[in-house]
């Protein structure tokens, strides 16, 4: 019966279930870390981040990004995480959906 409900959903274009999004943290001598998180209403980068309970220090030698596929098309969406932990500025304090995959990608050493 789940099965034949599972059809009929994806048939209809309507996921039988939210997808959620996805964080991919990325340091320079590790493996790619994945976590898979559910959004709520008003569930955006900044809550994202701290689900991974990362250091202050940690994140700002990263480069954060949002990759967003909408209506066939993929968008990248920049974060500016120094705006928004430093100087209180939400503009690119995305909301996080469904199928979002948010990357901390660390910098390379100078």
């Amino acid at each position: 019966m789940f099965a034949l409900f599972q059809i009929i959903a994806l048939g209809a274009g309507i996921s039988p279930e939210p997808v959620g999004y996805t964080i991919h943290v990325r340091e320079q001598k590790a493996p790619e870390l994945v976590v898979r998180l559910q959004p709520t209403d008003s569930h955006c980068v900044l809550d994202a981040v701290e689900s991974l309970k990362r250091q202050p220090g940690d994140l700002a030698r990263m480069d954060l990004w949002i990759v967003r596929r909408a209506e066939g098309k993929t968008q990248v969406l920049r974060v500016d995480w120094n705006a928004i932990a430093q100087a209180g500025v939400t503009a690119t304090n995305f909301q996080m959906m469904d199928g979002d995959r948010l990357f901390l990608q660390a910098r390379p050493p100078k």
